[in-house]
């Protein structure tokens, strides 16, 4: 059994040592496949990460897969920092619409569209991407950064459509997570 699992263990280390998830929607079938197999042979993989000091964490449902690792102060500091850019693109797609979330489709031309009509969405896509760029490229730039990451999946190159994946859940749950911290720290005992 072990030896049919190590031939899996190169491609779901090259993809989630560079940040991205193991997401059971994939649209990429090789990925599917290979959240299937994570989630059938967890322990195995968890054990043989671990020795590597690297940590598969599954999701709650185990609906996607991720590498975390036990970080210096230093490092989490720097994951902080990141994380707040993770903060204004869960803000800038939610107003975009509230029901954007884990299998919610969408083109870059609509999203184009709305952000021109859009006052606030047009300020937000402005601070995401600072650049002086036409709003198509600037939206062209946050979905890059969103699919290079692992939360989005190109379903039509042609017509630029989009896929969230089941990974998207990760940066909601993680914001809901500090907002609730935020709260108990505010909230006199």
């Amino acid at each position: 059994m072990k030896d049919q699992l190590q031939k899996h263990i190169a491609p779901v280390f090259e993809l989630l040592s560079r940040g991205n998830f193991l997401s059971e929607n994939s649209g990429k079938h090789d990925q599917r496949r290979l959240h299937g197999i994570v989630k059938e042979n967890f322990e195995f993989f968890h054990e043989y990460f671990s020795a590597l000091n690297f940590r598969l964490e599954p999701h709650a449902e185990s609906s996607f897969f991720y590498f975390s690792r036990v970080d210096t102060r230093y490092n989490l500091e720097q994951k902080l920092m990141k994380f707040y850019d993770y903060i204004d693109l869960l803000a800038f797609f939610s107003d975009y619409s509230v029901a954007f979330g884990e299998g919610y489709r969408f083109s870059v031309s609509d999203l184009e569209q709305k952000c021109k009509a859009d006052t606030n969405l047009s300020e937000q896509l402005k601070a995401l991407v600072q650049e002086e760029l036409p709003f198509i490229e600037r939206v062209r730039k946050v979905v890059k950064t969103m699919t290079d990451r692992g939360f989005f999946e190109c379903e039509d190159e042609d017509r630029q459509d989009y896929k969230v994946l089941s990974s998207y859940r990760y940066l909601q749950e993680l914001v809901q997570h500090i907002d609730i911290e935020i709260h108990d720290e505010k909230t006199p005992e």
